[in-house]
């Protein structure tokens, strides 16, 4: 048999093999290697057309979650062992594909191939990252297919050249976690899969940060100075009212008994907790065999949310297993009859102010909490929540008078002049767009000294928070107005609430209001104040929800948020065996005062929200009783600076 006419891309001669590459004539070559690949087998031509195959799987870690979106691209390459019989048919045809290919090319061709593959590869290696949005687990199967690909090119790196790329290639929230890892283990021993479980691990744990928290306290603060450290949680804080303690102050002072402190010493610790929480190990104790572990916590630790409360839960089921009553409004007050006498404890976190007409009962409350728990006794109440209390036997004085030299000291004007009021009577601020800005850190930190003030300075209330409206782009307008508080306050620094023991214990309300008193949005500033027998207790100034058409609607929508907070009070009193009712709010507008007696709706009044109408109801059921008062007679400090009066519940010193 006669061999065929031997052809120039036929080198070889055989039908068996392909057609040698000839640049000279590559449209020939195309259709000689076309058909003679669709004869060897008919799916080789899909596989030149859409690229090499490589039996891969999906793995649910990887699939579209609510926070990170699929990537289907990116699956997992299947191992060897779990490839199926379909996988295996079509990698040898893969396979037969690319040795074909080899085959009709010269030899320095298939090395040129080869090589820019192999670096094109290393390339990728080289500057491997984690991509935006890419998860743990995307990026550590990207990784893990780059390194195989190279394996096939006999590119192999050593096992710590991997783990420290790989580290390397992570984004910064995992730097912190890395570096300990780095200190505190040998990395040579982990393998890729090692690393990656013990980092997924670390992912899927939503553990909680540990400091070192110093448990020096200060005396002069209201607490006790002791030396020593314990391990808190990191950036959980918790934020109370101070309402319910100059309402138990008021209280005392009524009844005329002098008021204890205790502090219960590493309080949190005795909380119980029902949920499962762990936490990091604190930096200076990382246990160098298990530096990946996690604490499972059996008790609360300060810094955690739960720890107030599993705290209380704690300590309240003492109490009342001890025969005290909690509170029903108010669930941190605890009281307890005894005949004639009764005994009171107000619970803050780790703090307790305590007090009863007869002494021997604080005597009997001391021995039972250090039966139970290791307390340290504060005596009489002095320093509470940074306020200043100096109990006489005429009655008890608030202030922060400390505070405010700090404060002073601190944003360097204790040489400045002194003001009568905390601002200029025609003075209305607005945005003031053409003003010159000035430093915003600066302006927000001089606001948030002044809030903290108000829990005993109600004289400071309205220019506080009139300023406060312009912290997000704060003019010079607005910071002289700012310092006007302060030189107010560097003439009256002793300024506080006066609680005398004779007064009596009446609730009353004074409310009024400021209408269109915003220059930006017009809107009206509702202002009130609650007196328990001339004791002040509760005072607000704040901007209406809504623009008032009048001065008459301004006053009925104050007279309804003022009504609010003396329901609030009526029911607080009722832990205190106080039933009151027909409780007098005063407001100098009798208009307002028609329309909250009067259920008919008007065409004046038909458009005020239903929130506000409620007070009408209490005012028939006889809860409140509305009473005209001359303006002259109402502290406007807190609603309005056009109209300036120092209130009797006020005092420079405890006489």
């Amino acid at each position: 048999m006669a061999n065929p006419p031997k052809d120039t891309y036929f080198e070889s001669g055989s039908l068996a093999k392909p057609p040698r590459f000839n640049a000279d004539n590559f449209s020939l070559w195309k259709s000689r290697m076309e058909l003679f690949l669709s004869g060897s087998d008919p799916q080789i031509p899909y596989f030149l057309e859409h690229g090499p195959y490589v039996p891969t799987s999906i793995i649910p870690d990887v699939a579209a979650t609510t926070t990170s979106p699929a990537v289907p691209e990116r699956s997992f390459v299947k191992l060897v062992s779990n490839w199926t019989d379909e996988d295996k048919c079509l990698v040898n045809v893969d396979t037969k594909a690319r040795s074909l290919i080899a085959m009709s090319l010269p030899d320095e061709g298939v090395d040129a191939l080869i090589d820019s593959r192999k670096i094109h590869l290393i390339l990728q290696y080289e500057k491997f990252i984690t991509a935006k949005g890419e998860t743990l687990a995307q990026t550590h199967q990207r990784f893990n297919c780059l390194l195989i690909d190279l394996k096939t090119y006999d590119v192999i790196y050593s096992n710590l050249q991997v783990i420290t790329k790989f580290m390397e290639a992570l984004p910064e929230n995992w730097e912190n976690y890395t570096m300990c890892l780095k200190m505190s283990k040998d990395i040579k021993t982990i393998t890729l899969s090692e690393l990656y479980g013990m980092m997924l691990n670390h992912e899927q744990t939503k553990s909680l940060k540990t400091n070192l928290i110093s448990d020096t306290k200060d005396a002069t603060k209201g607490t006790l100075t002791r030396d020593g450290s314990y391990h808190g949680l990191t950036g959980l804080r918790v934020r109370h009212g101070l309402e319910a303690i100059r309402l138990f102050l008021a209280y005392a002072a009524h009844m005329k008994f002098q008021v204890f402190q205790m502090d219960v010493k590493s309080a949190f610790l005795n909380g119980k907790l029902t949920e499962e929480v762990y936490v990091a190990q604190p930096p200076g104790f990382i246990d160098p065999k298990h530096p990946d572990h996690v604490y499972k916590l059996n008790k609360a630790l300060y810094g955690l949310k739960q720890a107030p409360r599993a705290w209380y839960e704690t300590l309240s089921t003492y109490l009342i297993s001890e025969g005290f009553t909690r509170g029903k409004i108010d669930n941190t007050l605890f009281v307890k009859n005894y005949k004639d006498h009764v005994f009171l404890a107000q619970i803050y976190v780790d703090d307790i102010i305590f007090g009863s007409t007869k002494a021997k009962l604080c005597k009997k409350f001391e021995s039972l909490m250090r039966a139970e728990y290791e307390m340290s006794m504060m005596g009489e109440l002095t320093y509470f929540l940074g306020l200043q209390l100096k109990q006489s036997e005429k009655g008890i004085f608030i202030s922060q008078g400390k505070y405010v030299r700090e404060m002073l000291a601190k944003f360097e004007l204790t040489t400045c002049s002194e003001m009568k009021t905390p601002m200029a009577p025609p003075l209305k601020l607005d945005k003031d767009s053409n003003g010159k800005p000035v430093d915003v850190t600066l302006y927000r930190g001089m606001i948030g000294s002044l809030l903290y003030l108000t829990a005993s300075r109600p004289d400071s209330m309205y220019a506080t928070c009139l300023c406060a409206r312009y912290q997000a782009d704060p003019k010079e307008s607005h910071m002289k107005a700012v310092k006007l508080i302060f030189r107010y306050l560097k003439g009256t620094p002793n300024l506080g609430l006066w609680y005398p023991r004779d007064s009596g214990f009446d609730l009353t309300a004074f409310l009024d209001s400021d209408f269109a008193g915003c220059k930006i949005d017009r809107k009206s500033i509702t202002g009130g104040c609650q007196l328990l027998g001339g004791k002040l207790v509760s005072w607000t100034s704040k901007k209406q929800n809504s623009v008032s058409t009048s001065t008459a609607e301004a006053e009925y929508v104050a007279a309804g948020s003022c009504c609010a907070q003396v329901l609030w009070m009526r029911n607080q009193l009722l832990d205190y065996g106080f039933q009151l009712s027909k409780i007098p709010i005063y407001c100098d507008n009798t208009s307002a005062i028609a329309i909250a007696n009067n259920p008919v709706l008007h065409s004046k009044t038909k458009h005020i929200e239903i929130r506000y109408h409620f007070i009408r109801d209490h005012v028939m059921n006889g809860d409140v009783e509305l009473h005209f008062v001359p303006t002259e007679y109402i502290n406007s400090l807190i609603s309005s600076p056009n109209r300036w009066t120092r209130n009797g519940s006020t005092n420079s010193s405890a006489s």
